[in-house]
């Protein structure tokens, strides 16, 4: 309550402000001895707060007041360096602007070690540092020029060696073998003849099995033959081998030695008999 009725006080002297104002520029502009007075009509209502309802600029400043006060605030400012700090002179004029406040000249040539470079050379320039071929090619340089180094000084090593040895031949007789041309030792020829041997006898184990395999496939595929040609069937079981069956062997127990000795006679003289035809 107290705030609204301080507020409604303020805006009331502001009225009164402005109507003396008012009244004094109107003395001012008609002298005292015009015949001009102010009526009022009696139809009319006297209004005492007609600014307000006509929407008029009723908080205007004081110019003189504020180019004052904006002239001491400067002066403070000048007094404390505040204006020299951002790049201002004391004595009000501008100063030099440094270099982060102007702006590049893009169309420009762009002087430097004695050369104009365009801006288009300089964007190619930086463009191929930022190219990854770039880089290769430079490590690439780097890589050829270490082996060009170490291919020259193992030349120099050796020129030094070739040098020694033959300031020295007495040191360095001529009979040295190489090592490629050392005799092996007696363990690694016998282990290199059995091996051989090994190996010989395991490729004649297969290609006996190779060779039993294409005989079985021969009597399977003449077997189908004279099926479909409707030969003889004392053929055919000519060509068969009898199967047999396992059911009719004895029990094979390991606490009836008897029985398992009879099955195993049986099976050794069927595989016989097998090998036989």
């Amino acid at each position: 309550r107290f705030r609204k009725k301080q507020k409604d006080d303020s805006i009331r002297s502001l009225i009164a402000t402005q109507e003396a104002r008012v009244d004094y520029l109107r003395r001012k502009s008609h002298p005292e001895g015009s015949s001009h007075t102010t009526t009022i009509s009696t139809q009319e209502t006297l209004r005492l707060f007609a600014d307000v309802e006509e929407n008029r600029t009723l908080f205007a400043t004081n110019k003189e007041y504020e180019e004052e006060k904006r002239n001491e605030k400067e002066t403070h400012e000048k007094k404390l360096g505040i204006l020299k700090y951002l790049s201002e002179s004391v004595d009000g004029t501008p100063a030099v602007k440094p270099w982060w406040f102007v702006a590049p000249d893009r169309g420009k040539k762009i002087e430097g070690n004695k050369c104009n470079l365009m801006l288009d050379e300089v964007d190619v320039k930086r463009k191929q540092k930022s190219d990854p071929l770039f880089h290769m090619r430079k490590v690439e340089e780097e890589f050829a020029r270490i082996r060009e180094a170490k291919q020259a000084k193992e030349a120099k090593e050796r020129a030094a060696a070739a040098q020694m040895v033959s300031s020295c031949s007495s040191l360095f007789p001529n009979d040295i073998k190489a090592p490629g041309l050392k005799r092996p030792h007696a363990a690694i020829e016998k282990y290199e003849a059995e091996s051989k041997s090994e190996k010989r006898k395991r490729l004649e184990k297969l290609r006996a099995d190779r060779l039993s395999r294409e005989r079985s496939e021969r009597e399977r595929a003449a077997v189908l033959l004279c099926r479909s040609m409707g030969l003889s069937a004392s053929s055919v079981e000519a060509v068969e081998t009898p199967i047999l069956d396992e059911r009719q062997l004895p029990f094979n127990s390991a606490f009836n030695p008897e029985l398992s000795s009879l099955a195993a006679e049986r099976r050794n003289a069927h595989r016989e008999r097998r090998t036989s035809k």
